[in-house]
């Protein structure tokens, strides 16, 4: 991976902010907004260790599910070691990690601080780390095989389903192919189906566009055309491989008549 930390290194070094608040993360945190939150200089003991463990995290990166992923996409070597990481501080609280463009290039961006937060929680930093890596480095491996744009609503549908299905499973924890649902997860995968059927049948454009954002929007368990996904390919766990390979057309619809 390409890793970024000129800006926490700044913060560690108790530099002034200054020398990083209008750096162009801060700018594409929201659209037409420049937010930067001044960092806690205080925290910087607990960000030297949140530091340190997500260089080693990132160094020497796996994958959850890894003998899914080679199967499905082969050899991911290249594509990992160009995975752009940017570590910063100076978030805003919900954006703890999240993927941005700039200059024709994807950053997966990590602030230390929020992550911070987590350690403070007792939560296991390699496990959010590998979870939020794995599933978005599964959608740049998507969309090196399947490149789309200017799709019409059906097949946005489609599209958002496939991305988001292989990603939200590969991603959900580690040895998927051993998982049991439960039946709170039947449950959330039939409501999301449900609710999959009814958008593909959606006439009115306007209507249409609310679907596209609800699709994959929203709580974890309420993106419906990315839960269902998940809820049809873990019902097909040893099939993915042939899943993936025939592609993204017509894929809502098979898990509408799955």
């Amino acid at each position: 991976m390409k890793i970024d930390t000129s800006i926490v290194e700044i913060y560690l070094n108790s530099e002034p902010s200054v020398k990083y608040s209008k750096h162009w993360v801060y700018f594409l945190i929201e659209d037409g907004k420049h937010i930067f939150l001044e960092p806690d200089t205080s925290r910087i003991a607990e960000v030297t260790v949140v530091y340190s463990q997500l260089m080693l995290i990132c160094q020497n990166f796996r994958f959850l599910n890894t003998d899914l992923i080679v199967d499905i996409f082969g050899d991911t070597s290249t594509v990992v070691q160009n995975v752009n990481v940017l570590l910063v501080v100076g978030c805003p609280s919900m954006y703890d990690a999240m993927v941005r463009h700039y200059n024709n290039e994807q950053y997966i961006i990590f602030d230390l601080i929020n992550f911070a937060n987590y350690l403070t929680q007792g939560y296991n930093l390699n496990e959010i780390a590998r979870n939020f890596l794995t599933y978005e480095i599964v959608h740049v491996l998507i969309n090196n095989d399947y490149p789309a744009s200017n799709l019409d609503y059906y097949n946005s549908l489609n599209y958002i389903a496939f991305h988001e299905g292989f990603a939200h499973l590969l991603s959900f924890e580690d040895n998927m192919t051993d998982f049991t649902p439960t039946d709170e997860h039947n449950g959330y995968w039939s409501i999301a189906k449900s609710r999959l059927a009814v958008a593909l049948q959606e006439t009115n454009p306007q209507t249409q566009q609310q679907y596209l954002v609800e699709a994959n929007s929203g709580k974890y368990w309420d993106k419906f055309a990315a839960i269902s996904a998940f809820g049809y390919l873990i019902s097909s766990i040893k099939s993915l491989k042939s899943i993936y390979n025939q592609g993204w057309h017509s894929f809502a619809e098979k898990i509408y008549h799955a």
